[in-house]
């Protein structure tokens, strides 16, 4: 009888077990959790604080999405060209008003070389990596573009190193 009354227990205890193991694998991929637990013991007690801080997590990525949503559509309807480069001046990012300045379309840019894309700088490329060694040096720059009907537009930009998770250029 002991033995039986064991082994119903250790079962009992695996599955609750494998429950919390299942939840964390389901938090991770982004599924919703299983049932919680019951029980008055430590394992149910661990399942509260799991779902507790699984519940703190997911309210702050949903303020962390909301804030990068608000950022990006300030820095979209900037009346200023804003692009960020990677230090061999291809391009990670541009606003729409950089785009329009340039008459680009702003989802092909990415990965394109900045000299490329901006007349004047292939006689004399910008070189905009160097600014990754140095604090807070700013290089600017102007060129004129023939635009659309043939007129010409002036541009003056200016560049500066900053940090995102590793060295990239900020030109504005």
């Amino acid at each position: 009888v002991s033995f039986m009354l064991a082994t119903f227990f250790a079962l009992d205890i695996h599955r609750r077990l494998n429950i919390l193991t299942s939840n964390t694998k389901r938090f991770a991929s982004n599924q919703a959790l299983l049932p919680e637990v019951k029980g008055n013991d430590e394992i149910a007690d661990l399942d509260t604080s799991f779902r507790r801080m699984t519940s703190d997590l997911t309210r702050a990525r949903i303020a962390i999405e909301f804030s990068e949503r608000r950022i990006r559509t300030v820095i979209e309807a900037l009346p200023i060209g804003i692009a960020v480069l990677r230090p061999n001046c291809a391009v990670e990012f541009v606003n729409s008003t950089f785009a329009k300045m340039l008459q680009l379309d702003s989802t092909e840019t990415s990965g394109t070389d900045l000299n490329s894309m901006l007349p004047g700088l292939q006689e004399e490329p910008l070189d905009v990596g160097s600014l990754c060694d140095q604090e807070k040096e700013v290089i600017q720059r102007e060129f004129s573009r023939i635009g659309v009907g043939g007129r010409k537009t002036f541009l003056c930009a200016s560049f500066r190193s900053i940090d995102l998770n590793g060295p990239r250029i900020l030109g504005v």
